[in-house]
């Protein structure tokens, strides 16, 4: 690494490269809002709770089963209110809280890591996929790590303090009660520094400053259960959540092999997903790639398939392996600094064994900021361990490879998801007197948001209420477009199974009961116009 680093030196300055890596990360961020995606099924359960409820209706639980911290949902009132429902003011907050990100992970990094190493963690943080995309999306999760990063920020400035009075117990303590409603997984940072602290001070036998550590303990857990009554009570104990998330939950004992093996594929799935690895899923399929591919669905894969599989799973291996190393580099430095990181995966890991949150992809996007650290901390111990120049250079061309491409890709295009909003207007565009628009049961959350936006009402509109997998009741239900010479069938969030999904069946009885006049698509959401006479 020393002669790649040495050769950058000599062209620009560190000082200027971290200038240079802030900015590119504003610029990833905000091209990717300007993109302007639409809503997709997600974005637009949160979209719908801010435009029809109240400031007070919030204080209530969500509509559509959702779970989001009090202190974001208000703030996006607050947005809505003042600039309108427009997907940029939606998104506004999450882009906000990305560029601050930025700025928090270098004042963390600087403090935490050696100056070689801050570059190498500030260009992962910067053009990662993941932190880039939640930077526009109408969610929570770019907010968390917001509020993560803040609050090791914050921890950070107390460790540097020899002596601890009991006035710097408060702002840990104040902002730490505030940070539960503004971020679930706030909760895990808050008591992963909270136990190595206290196991700290026990082992240095300062049992003096339990007095304000107490006190701040206190603090936190008033606000914690406040806030799980006012935002998540019921939600953690929701049936359809919970089967929705059934194979994200830690087993508790480890009774069988299988159990074994979900904490490999956990592994696999935060060191591919969650870093930033998205192709994974698109390739094997969802179901696959959260249960995990068997070694007989792997022999079914075309070449092509397996050696990409192959090259992911090498991808994964190699950071994977840079972060364990970062570890035990932390662990030789600095125990109290590795245990306030690492100590939030092992909480995250045991709440999720509780089955009161899930250890999965965007929900533990917060961690990723700490990952990149120990990573960063990972390839300065190898470069010094490591004599061999290429096998240096292999090891960075692996880790940062992929993340480069992607983020180079996504000034270019954007990440879309569920382009439904270019679908409606088609249809608008297209529509004529006795038209009817059939509207898929898992498209109408996204639709009714730019439905009450736009001037749709002219549109004459059937709300499906089945799913492609309940044929008969289905067929039942489509029975009232039989004899319409002008249907509109449009879908988004198609539901699938298996190799099948309700689109394709969909179109299948369609294509038995009428004639396909003509069809539009885009990114995840279609429209498809048939003549049943």
């Amino acid at each position: 690494m020393e002669f790649l680093y040495e050769d950058l030196k000599s062209k620009i300055n560190r000082k200027t490269l971290i200038y240079l890596l802030i900015v590119l990360g504003i610029i990833l961020r905000v091209v990717q809002c300007l993109y302007n995606r639409s809503l997709w099924l997600d974005e637009s359960f949160i979209g719908l709770n801010v435009m029809n409820r109240s400031f007070l209706e919030l204080l209530k639980p969500l509509d559509f089963g959702q779970a989001a911290p009090l202190g974001f949902i208000l703030i996006e009132k607050i947005v809505s209110f003042i600039f309108g429902n427009s997907e940029y003011a939606l998104r506004l907050f999450p882009l906000v809280s990305g560029i601050i990100s930025i700025f928090l992970f270098y004042g963390i990094i600087k403090r935490w890591l050696d100056e070689k190493a801050v570059p190498i963690a500030l260009i992962l943080f910067v053009i990662s996929e993941r932190l880039i995309y939640f930077s526009s999306e109408v969610k929570q999760y770019s907010s968390d790590v917001m509020v993560s990063l803040l609050l090791l920020f914050i921890f950070t400035k107390y460790l540097e303090k020899e002596k601890v009075k009991f006035l710097d117990f408060v702002i840990p303590g104040l902002i730490g009660s505030l940070a539960v409603w503004f971020s679930f997984s706030s909760f895990f940072i808050l008591a992963g520094f909270g136990i190595t602290i206290f196991l700290m001070y026990i082992k240095k036998r300062e049992y003096y400053k339990f007095r304000p550590l107490f006190f701040i303990f206190f603090l936190w857990g008033i606000s914690s259960m406040l806030n799980f009554l006012v935002s998540l009570n019921g939600i953690s104990i929701n049936p359809d959540l919970v089967e929705y998330f059934q194979y994200d939950f830690m087993p508790l004992q480890i009774k069988s092999f299988q159990d074994i093996f979900w904490f490999l594929k956990a592994f696999y799935k935060f060191f591919s997903f969650t870093l930033g690895l998205p192709a994974l899923r698109s390739i094997i399929g969802w179901h696959s790639f959260t249960n995990g591919i068997g070694i007989s669905e792997f022999s079914m894969c075309s070449l092509y398939t397996r050696v990409t599989l192959a090259v992911i799973a090498l991808l994964v291996f190699n950071a994977g392996l840079i972060f364990f190393v970062g570890t035990y580099s932390f662990f030789l430095k600095s125990k109290e600094k590795f245990f306030i990181l690492i100590s939030p995966f092992f909480v995250s890991l045991f709440v999720s064994g509780l089955r009161l949150y899930p250890f999965v992809g965007r929900t533990n996007i917060f961690l990723v900021p700490i990952a990149f650290i120990f990573i960063a901390e990972g390839v300065f111990f190898l470069k010094k361990t490591i004599k061999s120049k290429i096998i240096s250079l292999v090891i960075i061309v692996l880790l940062f490879s992929y993340p480069i491409l992607s983020s180079g890709y996504n000034i270019i295009k954007s990440n879309k998801v569920e382009e439904i909003r270019p679908v409606i207007e088609y249809v608008n565009d297209n529509w004529q007197d006795g038209d009817l628009l059939y509207v898929y049961k898992f498209s109408i959350p996204a639709f009714t948001y730019y439905y009450e936006r736009k001037d749709l009402k002219h549109l004459n509109i059937f709300y499906g209420e089945i799913i492609s997998q309940e044929l008969v009741d289905w067929g039942k239900e489509s029975e009232q477009l039989i004899g319409k010479n002008r249907v509109w069938f449009l879908i988004s969030h198609n539901y699938k199974f298996g190799i099948k999904s309700d689109e394709g069946n969909l179109l299948n009885y369609f294509d038995k009961k009428g004639v396909r006049v003509e069809s539009y698509k885009k990114e995840g959401a279609s429209v498809y116009l048939y003549d049943f006479q």
